[in-house]
């Protein structure tokens, strides 16, 4: 979330994929009040060391899962491409 007062009296106020702003005009112009108390409450947050800590974990099981799938991927793409497959089964044997 970002809220940007601009030199001119105007302002441009994001959040995620929302943008709002006002058009530039004579100053001063003002943000509106529930864009500012939305970006205070947001920019006044500050997770405390076990959140920080539960994110960081997060963060590295997610890791671990995207290079898990991408090592699965490129196996079961080498499986694929063999022209024939191992194994024990009487179907997988060439005759």
């Amino acid at each position: 979330m970002t809220l940007t007062v601009l030199a001119n009296g105007g302002y441009v106020f994001s959040a995620k994929s929302w943008v709002t702003s006002s058009v530039p005009g004579p100053p001063p112009q003002t943000v509106p009040e529930d864009m500012r108390g939305a970006y205070d409450g947001f920019t006044s947050y500050h997770p405390d060391p076990e959140v920080l800590g539960h994110c960081t974990s997060l963060k590295s099981g997610a890791a671990r899962i995207h290079d898990d799938a991408k090592k699965l991927s490129a196996d079961a793409l080498a499986l694929a491409e063999k022209t024939t497959l191992s194994g024990t089964c009487d179907y997988t044997k060439l005759e």
